[in-house]
């Protein structure tokens, strides 16, 4: 049966040296979900400018559902500048004309949106985060692990953006810093609404790295001075979706942190060989990042006295 997964967030024109190019990082995934054979449906906003009719056009061009594109006759289409280095390497980085912005607009003051906020149906809710240590490519969720997710809204802090704290942390529940009201009832919602639709799968997909930090969150590097660890790839992840879909990863339970881990995956023989963490790591140095990690989450979850104490036990907590 063809999943229909559901992307919300930004379409916007990339700035590079040759030109504009359409991207956005959920307008990039409900692409790249229409390519592996499902139904991407992008949830977006396009200012009524000359970018916005043309990322339009370009959508339409590319076969991509535009029923749930919003027009805004206020604020400009999204655009960031991207520079590319000698080797070839873009960099998204560039702030000498301005960071990406946020703003608060009401539902009635919306094109395209009626009285409901709800979904005909859904397939696969699948959080994104970055991490560069032991958390895996892909983790399969209970409701109440999804709850946990929502609920550490996880990443790490970068170079670019405060270089003393690298590698460290970072939280915002439901990735959404605009969130109004008790943020740990949000999670209890979450919980409820996937326990009442059993149907709809939960997961985790790392795009970071496997083994690149230590105990300290401190890169690692081998004899030579080169990173150690494996950069998870474009490929490794969309080919990690496509078999969400399709039913064709095996899993079994991870023992520290009770949400399953796949074995085997179908499109990525070496999937073992090279993105299990535990390969990347001595036991106890494995052992010690776990320990922190756990920490992290645990405290940041505890100031949330409303959240369901299901949610956070369900990670081992």
């Amino acid at each position: 049966m063809r999943k229909t997964i559901v992307a919300f967030g930004e379409t916007l024109w990339d700035l590079l040296p040759s030109g504009p190019v359409l991207g956005g990082a959920p307008c990039n995934f409900a692409y790249r979900v229409n390519s592996l054979g499902s139904r991407g449906v992008i949830v977006t906003r396009l200012g009524r400018d000359d970018l916005g009719r043309k990322a339009f056009e370009r959508l339409v061009s590319l076969g991509m559902e535009t029923d749930h594109v919003q027009w805004d006759d206020l604020s400009p289409t999204g655009t960031v500048p991207v520079r590319v280095g000698p080797d070839g390497t873009p960099d998204f980085l560039e702030y000498t004309t301005g960071r990406n912005g946020r703003a608060i607009a009401f539902r009635e003051d919306m094109d395209f949106t009626d009285d409901s906020i709800d979904l005909p149906r859904a397939d696969l809710v699948i959080f994104i985060t970055r991490r560069e240590d032991i958390v895996p490519a892909a983790a399969r969720l209970t409701p109440e692990q999804a709850a946990a997710m929502f609920m550490l809204g996880e990443s790490i802090e970068t170079e670019a953006g405060d270089p003393a704290r690298a590698g460290q942390p970072v939280h915002s529940v439901g990735t959404n810093p605009f969130i109004i009201g008790p943020e740990g009832e949000e999670g209890n919602i979450f919980r409820r609404f996937m326990a009442a639709n059993p149907d709809v799968q939960c997961f985790l997909l790392n795009t970071g790295s496997i083994g690149l930090r230590d105990e300290e969150r401190r890169i690692r590097t081998d004899a030579e001075g080169k990173p150690m660890g494996v950069k998870i790839k474009i490929k490794d992840s969309t080919e990690l979706i496509k078999q969400m879909a399709r039913g064709g990863i095996r899993w079994e339970v991870d023992p520290d942190w009770g949400y399953e881990v796949p074995v085997e995956v179908e499109g990525i023989p070496d999937y073992a060989e090279r993105l299990d963490p535990r390969r990347y790591y001595t036991p106890e140095a494995y052992a010690e990042i776990t320990r922190r990690i756990k920490e992290d989450r645990r405290a940041w979850l505890a100031q949330f006295t409303e959240l369901d104490p299901a949610i956070p036990a369900s990670l081992k907590l």
